[in-house]
């Protein structure tokens, strides 16, 4: 098997962690009569006296686990593509931190403070401007380093919208918005090193 396919099987992890998460989310957000997708947060399916708690937590642990394992593959494509290393490495301690929070999140449900990791996650947010940069100089990369640059503000207006626009009413909805905004740039990019490599 070369380097370069194993770059992808690591990728695929990504990929299988996206579609899990969301499949569990919605099965379920459906099998309690009580939860509203649209008013309350993804993890208050993981609390204590939640219907599945258990299911949710299992979830989160996977995709965590899954995440940083595609983290790997990250750093290899991007090297592979790029030869920059220290901006591959970079980005790929984006995807990292983002795996860990989904870590933190399984093992402490809410209301325990360490739930959100400690906003690790967040670091996802800048991950578009390393992998750009490091496409920059790149003739073949250039439409994908300039789609990284326009997917960076898009997932900070959506940060936004969900930090000065949510509301009790609204919650879910927002915080949902920039979950699927992130998995959908994550799955693109994933999907874009795979076919490069």
């Amino acid at each position: 098997m070369s380097k370069l396919n194993k770059n992808s099987i690591f990728l695929y992890f990504g990929i299988v962690a996206i579609i899990g998460y969301v499949i569990n989310i919605i099965i379920l957000g459906e099998l309690d009569p009580n939860y509203s997708h649209a008013k309350q947060q993804i993890s208050e399916l993981g609390i204590i006296n939640a219907l599945n708690p258990l299911m949710f937590n299992l979830g989160e642990i996977v995709a965590g686990t899954f995440f940083l394992t595609s983290s790997i593959g990250a750093y290899l494509a991007v090297f592979d593509l790029t030869n920059k290393k220290y901006l591959s490495i970079i980005f790929a301690l984006c995807i990292t931190f983002f795996g860990i929070n989904f870590l933190y999140s399984g093992f402490f449900p809410l209301p325990d403070e360490r739930h959100n990791g400690y906003g690790m996650g967040a670091y996802i947010l800048l991950a578009p401007i390393f992998l750009a940069w490091s496409c920059w100089h790149i003739p073949k990369c250039k439409l994908f380093a300039y789609a990284n640059l326009i997917a960076f503000l898009l997932l900070l207006m959506v940060m936004f919208l969900n930090i000065f626009l949510g509301s009790q009413q609204n919650l879910g909805i927002f915080q949902r918005a920039l979950v699927l905004s992130t998995f959908l740039w994550i799955f693109s990019v994933y999907s874009y090193l795979i076919k490069k490599n």
